[in-house]
């Protein structure tokens, strides 16, 4: 038996009022969002946003770590401050 039936005969056996079609729809939609989620987060940029004043303003860097080494990358101001 494969994963996904594994985890569809699971849920059957714990859910009260619903079918294997619906379960497995709800399933097989949770996984979809799950992999779309993994991507979007993947595509986002390593490290902390954090907020830094210069001369009385205030400026936004990316913090990264390369190894023992932390990185600071100007992001700018934000718009509208």
């Amino acid at each position: 038996m494969n994963d996904l039936a594994y985890q569809v005969e699971y849920l059957v056996s714990r859910a009260g009022g619903l079918d294997r079609g619906d379960i497995l729809e709800r399933l097989q939609n949770s996984l979809r969002m799950q992999e779309e989620d993994e991507k979007a987060l993947a595509a986002l940029p390593r490290g902390v946003l954090v907020k830094k004043y210069v001369k009385g303003h205030q400026y936004y860097y990316l913090m990264t770590r390369e190894g023992d080494k932390v990185r600071f990358e100007c992001k700018g101001k934000l718009p509208g401050i």
